[in-house]
């Protein structure tokens, strides 16, 4: 693997085949090195991918290390010992986080763990802010501290969807508590951590381990299906 120093160097310049980076990206593209073009292909790079027990996160780890990445992946209450690329964390206490990056030491920092739940953060804004803002503050800090490249995996949740297709630049204005936390999130990451990317993404699917991990998949147990994809009614014949 390169040095260190030529990693981070790598994870801070973003792919840019088509030379047409909206406004916002060529801000913080004009930190990469003069005269350096910028990679189509990343280099092989050590990965903190946060949420790593998540839908999202174990598909990012996956994804990740099948691209040649060492990835080491986060999670709290889902931790298992045995899996030794796990490290268990409370990204809401911030010293425990900049212990973790001091300790890894990645050239990217995945942020993809959330409270995503909309109904879960009405229930307990509190609870949810700690989750979706607080965290992504300390991860920010502790990832500037550390010279880590962050990219935090927001939401389509911070737009109204009255106007789209959206454009990177394009002004947020969430419905609900739950975009309007993403919002928080991603002022928070800028603010210290200006260098930072952001992915909103839209609903995810794909292979689950419970129903309730996707909105996709969690409408299949309002037609009877239960978590090993049986249906509990009668299917005729």
């Amino acid at each position: 693997p390169p040095p260190a120093a030529a990693r981070r160097r790598d994870a801070l310049c973003l792919a840019d085949p088509t030379g047409h980076a909206d406004a916002e990206s060529a801000r913080w593209r004009a930190g990469a090195p003069a005269g350096r073009p910028l990679p189509v292909r990343l280099g092989a790079m050590r990965l903190l991918v946060t949420g790593a027990s998540g839908l999202l996160g174990r598909h990012v780890m996956v994804a990740a290390a099948a691209n040649g990445h060492t990835v080491v992946g986060v999670v709290h209450s889902r931790y298992d010992a045995n899996d030794t690329r796990l490290r268990r964390c409370d990204l809401r206490d911030e010293a425990a986080v900049r212990a973790l990056l001091a300790a890894e030491d990645p050239d990217v920092v995945l942020h993809c763990a959330a409270q995503r739940r909309p109904d879960v953060v009405d229930g307990d804004a509190t609870g949810a802010r700690a989750t979706n803002v607080d965290a992504t503050a300390n991860v920010a800090r502790a990832a500037k501290a550390e010279g880590a490249w962050v990219v935090l995996v927001s939401t389509d949740y911070v737009f109204d969807g009255r106007a789209p297709p959206y454009a990177p630049i394009a002004p947020p204005s969430p419905l609900n508590a739950y975009g309007e936390q993403k919002v928080a999130a991603e002022r928070a990451l800028r603010e210290h951590k200006p260098d930072a990317g952001i992915l909103r993404v839209p609903v995810l699917y794909g292979d689950v381990e419970r129903l309730d991990e996707s909105a996709v998949t969690t409408l299949a147990r309002h037609v009877g299906f239960d978590d090993d994809g049986d249906h509990g009614g009668d299917q005729g014949d």
